[in-house]
């Protein structure tokens, strides 16, 4: 299908006058970027769980036996990239961001660890409460589990 001229005016004039921010910082977006700043994507804070077999996380879930293996991509602290990007996903209305941010989870996941997926039989978003799933439009927890079984 042949690119509509006059949408693509409008958008690149829309980019003009209000050009896309980094979800993290919310500097402007260059043309190569999308949604995160590469300077924030650096500021990510990685966990090392994905090479790691009994990792923190696992050990606070070690006492419920349906549970084998647990990861988190990254730390989430008050003055962190991963808090504000969350933050904009949730309240600004970027589902995206989700899709974003689980498809570059996995994919780092993947390098670090190719065995890492082999046992995950079901990846399961949180639950979001209906009023909040009304207000929101979506649950940001089941677009990121969502990018994530794509990749994997």
């Amino acid at each position: 299908m042949p690119c509509n001229p006059l949408r693509y005016l409008w958008h690149s004039l829309c980019d003009l006058f209000f050009p896309p921010l980094c979800a993290g910082c919310r500097a402007p977006l260059n043309e190569s970027q999308a949604l995160v700043c590469d300077t924030c994507l650096a500021a990510l804070e990685r966990t090392e769980h994905a090479t790691k077999r009994g990792n923190k996380l696992e050990q606070m879930f070690s006492d419920i036996p349906k549970v084998v293996q647990c990861i988190a991509f990254c730390y989430y602290k008050h003055d962190s990239v991963i808090r504000q990007i969350i933050h904009c996903m949730k309240y600004d209305n970027m589902p995206q961001l989700g899709r974003w941010l689980g498809k570059l989870s996995a994919t780092e996941i993947l390098r670090d660890n190719p065995e890492w997926f082999k046992e995950v039989d079901v990846i399961v978003p949180v639950p979001l409460h209906p009023r909040k799933l009304r207000q929101r439009g979506y649950n940001q927890s089941e677009e990121i589990a969502r990018a994530i079984g794509e990749v994997i």
